[in-house]
């Protein structure tokens, strides 16, 4: 028996000792910081080890760890009460307040574990040392979260010893606290960045010169915020919280998540307004800068396997894909189906063709992005009820990119149109006018650009075919019965015309003609080449069949004598005029 006192006494002794040898050592200022963990964690199961032989014996064990435990409330209560910041104050003393705090849980801990058989002492023990973390730990947010507020501007972190030490499970009061102001500051700056939240209600229904620029904007303060505020945020998590790994992704994740569904928000706000195609190169803008940020939102959220955030990001993406196909066929609709109920004035150049091939020149600005985006799916799966259009001889082979075919339909459908207003014309000589100015503008505008590549020498080579088609058209419309006048000779030519039936010819073609002249110096061919082209091809047909006439009809028509000399127009003369078509003023020989 007295042996076996003998022993316990002993471990008594020897316990006591290695915890007076480790809070020594604990005490030395020169420890590295994880040699310093270490023997906190020791002392802390010393300490209950010798609460342990204390609960064996049955004695009264408890008086050393009561005493240690008043001096450390007494510290505790006098940080508390002092308006100096832990925080604040020196390496060391910042490290004695967290090391008594360590020590203060491990003992809750401890205590916690064994049963207390109703001994009061045990338990107002446990109630003490939780106080004392209560207060410690409500003085310690209250100093974290005065940090973050007045450091609430973008904050640059700098490599360096940025981490908190937190105390085990203890850290949701820290996290909470530095979610709760970052989450404030992050707001503010995307405020001043013009990215303040509006519900998808209000976007929908906010007119186009008003949402246009904003998403200008819009895109621009998001390039920014995903790529130095959010980027920020994230480091600074990471080393806010650098050794606690659960912490960082929980925290940045919390923090961003406001602005991230504000992101989300926007995109499902415009894909859900209406597909007017002024739009199209917005949208695709934004469908651009989402996918050039997917680096960047993988290496914000790579820490959580299948984030929700990366899901969404990249569903946002295929809206907005969706949105640029049902918009680009909302554009070939229009250009089809564009109403009109009066003829175009002086058949120049309509304005929904110049509008439609400004369109398709901005439109191959997007060429690798719109062939990404068309060639996903067959568009009709889009909108089904719209069927695209081709040309007969139109290629259709697996070479032809997906955008060069949807704007082949595109010119399809101008052109059709095109023949719908040439047709309100009553004048024919006009409608094949028109049609040769549209599609002579088309062709320039394809031939003289990138777009040229996109459609291929051989559709411009079918184009062109059809502006001369039309060109000649025109001037079978308009000269062929005024040449009758001059060609046909009356009997078939068996015999000989009285002077007076070819006289009264003669004077019916300059009637003929001085109408034309009057007519059509007020039509208009506005390209200056495309004019002379017009302008040199009639005047060659007018004056052979002119000069022709007056030469076999010579002494017939007294040209030499008293009827020669009145006659009203010489070849020049009739030159000169003819030079003077299309330009767009009306004009009279009389």
């Amino acid at each position: 028996m007295a042996d076996h006192k003998s022993a316990v006494e002993g471990e008594k002794h020897l316990v006591a000792a290695a915890l007076h040898i480790v809070r020594a050592l604990g005490a030395h200022k020169n420890l590295e910081d994880d040699c310093r963990k270490l023997l906190v964690d020791l002392d802390i199961k010393l300490s209950a080890m010798t609460l342990t032989s204390e609960e064996n014996k049955g004695g009264g064990g408890l008086t050393d760890i009561e005493n240690w435990m008043n001096s450390v409330e007494m510290k505790v209560n006098s940080w508390v009460l002092d308006k100096t910041f832990v925080l604040n104050c020196s390496l060391d003393e910042a490290s004695e307040y967290f090391e008594l705090v360590e020590q203060v849980l491990g003992l809750a801990d401890n205590l916690a574990s064994f049963p207390f058989n109703d001994d009061w002492k045990k338990k107002e023990l446990l109630h003490q040392a939780h106080t004392v973390l209560h207060f410690a730990m409500v003085k310690l947010e209250e100093e974290f979260s005065h940090i973050l507020v007045k450091n609430r501007q973008f904050l640059e972190t700098e490599k360096g010893n940025m981490s908190v030490c937190l105390c085990r499970d203890y850290d949701q009061e820290c996290t909470l606290a530095y979610i709760r102001n970052r989450r404030v500051a992050l707001a503010e700056v995307l405020f001043r960045l013009d990215m303040e939240r509006m519900s998808i209600d209000e976007l929908v229904k906010m007119d186009w010169p008003r949402l246009d620029p904003m998403i200008k904007k819009w895109i621009q303060s998001l390039k920014t915020s995903v790529r130095l505020y959010l980027a920020s945020e994230k480091q600074l998590c990471d080393q806010v919280f650098e050794e606690f790994e659960s912490a960082k992704l929980k925290c940045f994740i919390e923090i961003s998540k406001s602005s991230m569904w504000q992101v989300l928000d926007f995109v499902e706000a415009i894909c859900t307004g209406s597909a007017e195609p002024e739009k199209l190169f917005r949208i695709l803008d934004m469908y651009e800068v989402l996918t050039d940020l997917i680096p960047n939102i993988d290496a914000l959220f790579s820490g959580e396997p299948r984030c929700l955030f990366q899901m969404e990001y990249r569903e946002a993406i295929n809206r907005l894909g969706c949105c640029v196909k049902r918009t680009f066929l909302k554009f070939e609709s229009a250009v089809r189906w564009e109403p009109s109920t009066n003829p175009f004035a002086q058949g120049g150049i309509h304005h929904l063709t110049r509008y439609v091939m400004n369109y398709i020149k901005i439109v191959l600005e997007y060429e690798d992005t719109l062939n990404l985006i068309l060639k996903e799916d067959d568009m009709t799966v889009v909108c089904p009820n719209m069927i695209p259009i081709r040309e007969q001889d139109e290629d259709t082979s697996d070479n032809v990119q997906p955008l060069a075919q949807q704007l082949r339909i595109v010119i399809s459908s101008l052109e059709y149109n095109l023949h719908l207003k040439a047709n309100l014309y009553t004048d024919i000589s006009l409608n094949h006018l028109f049609l040769m100015n549209n599609i002579h503008y088309m062709v320039q505008k394809i031939k003289d650009s990138d777009l040229r590549i996109i459609f291929g020498d051989p559709w411009l080579k079918r184009q062109i075919g059809k502006f001369q088609l039309q060109a000649r058209e025109y001037k079978r419309a308009t000269w062929g019965s005024v040449l009758d006048l001059l060609r046909s000779e009356p009997g078939g030519g068996a015999r000989p015309v009285s002077k007076k039936i070819l006289r009264e010819r003669f004077r019916s073609f300059i009637l003929a003609f001085e109408e034309v002249y009057k007519i059509q110096t007020g039509w208009l061919i506005p390209d200056l080449q495309l004019r002379d082209e017009v302008q040199i091809s009639v005047s060659g047909l007018v004056i052979q069949v002119y000069r022709s006439f007056l030469e076999r009809h010579y002494n017939q028509l007294d040209v030499g004598g008293y009827f020669g000399k009145r006659i009203k127009y010489s070849t020049d003369d009739l030159a000169n005029h003819l030079l003077e078509l299309f330009e767009g003023s009306s004009k009279s020989l009389h």
